[in-house]
């Protein structure tokens, strides 16, 4: 069989995207496209489709996301590459290698400097053919709060589910390690309502901080978190006491009876970054949470600090790959070096 790789125009070809995809994706696209594709705060979606020659039918697709990416304080043109969904009968190394190397082509084309994808595992020989390396593995960072509830799903009975429970609490309050009120820190947490002009500040001063991070930026939070149409997102403030002055923020939504932390933007001072996972503790234990999720990549930071605040690494989810064009030069070292980012379970899709 034979194809060609045509760019998509996202007016034209709405229909024939939004076909494709309820016809071989359980996920319908209709609901996020105008949101994803069309409203990125950093501009549409490049949409690269796969046209099967003989049938002039699309059969597969992938996009290119823009994001900006800060290496440093300088701004970098990204694009985040996903959505890759071929046809049954076409699901085979071939066609997927072609629209693969068809979005590498488009970074530098397209004016990107790079290109980052988390790919499942079926598609990971794919990606690496196309000519991407790995930085590292999203992976679960969980800390339990309350057991019982965990053993009841597991299929303990009511009774024993509840005496085991405790016991392992208790069992878990005596080997992590204590957290610290916030407050005794001069710190007091509330609900964040927009990401305004004290947010900017904040997020400016941490951009530096780390080596390579995608824009955390107030319009790109409000975008993201805010008008997700699938999902509902709510947000913390740290913030200090005596001044009032934000100096921290955490996106966060509810996983059935669990707490999972979306997105973390803490102050430079490394402080912040302690007292906002404490903070998030202390308001999941007081919210009934069966425990407090977070992923990001192993081997960062903030991984780093994640486990000294007591969390576990549970299973792996999906590697982080990286495609630096050729211009970027001997910055290519930084932005393939996994303790550089700051990069976060949110950053897959946009």
């Amino acid at each position: 069989m034979s194809y060609d790789v045509v760019d998509a125009d996202l007016q034209a070809d709405r229909q024939t995207l939004l076909d494709f995809w309820k016809a071989h994706h359980a996920t319908p696209l209709d609901r996020k496209f105008s949101w994803i594709y069309q409203a990125n705060p950093y501009g549409s979606a490049r949409v690269v489709l796969l046209i099967h020659r003989q049938t002039e039918r699309c059969v597969g697709t992938t996009a290119l996301f823009p994001r900006t990416v800060y290496l440093g304080d300088r701004p970098l043109n990204a694009a985040v590459v996903g959505d890759l969904l071929l046809a049954p009968e076409h699901r085979t190394l071939g066609p997927a290698i072609m629209l693969q190397k068809a979005a590498v082509a488009r970074v530098g084309e397209g004016g990107f400097d790079l290109a980052y994808t988390f790919p499942n595992k079926a598609a990971e020989p794919v990606i690496k053919r196309a000519g991407y390396t790995r930085v590292g593995t999203i992976h679960r960072f969980v800390r339990v709060l309350r057991s019982e509830p965990i053993l009841r799903r597991r299929g303990w009975p009511g009774p024993l589910a509840a005496g085991a429970g405790a016991v392992a609490d208790l069992g878990l309050r005596l080997v992590q390690p204590r957290q610290r009120d916030p407050a005794r820190d001069g710190f007091r947490v509330e609900p964040l309502h927009e990401f305004g002009a004290e947010f900017e500040i904040v997020w400016r001063a941490r951009r530096t901080t780390f080596g390579v991070t995608p824009d955390h930026s107030g319009v790109y939070m409000d975008w993201k978190f805010f008008h997700d149409p699938d999902a509902r997102h709510e947000a913390l403030a740290l913030r200090y006491a005596e001044t009032d002055a934000l100096r921290a923020c955490a996106v966060y939504t509810w996983e059935h009876d669990s707490i999972a932390v979306r997105d973390l933007v803490p102050g430079p001072d490394p402080m912040t970054c302690k007292s906002l996972v404490r903070a998030l503790y202390r308001f999941a234990r007081l919210n009934r949470a069966t425990s407090l999720l977070m992923q990001c990549l192993d081997g960062s930071p903030l991984a780093d600090e994640l486990r000294r605040c007591g969390f576990s690494r549970a299973r792996p989810d999906r590697n982080a790959y990286v495609h630096v064009a050729s211009g970027i030069g001997a910055d290519a070292r930084t932005i393939i070096d996994p303790a550089q980012w700051l990069l976060m379970k949110s950053d897959e899709d946009t």
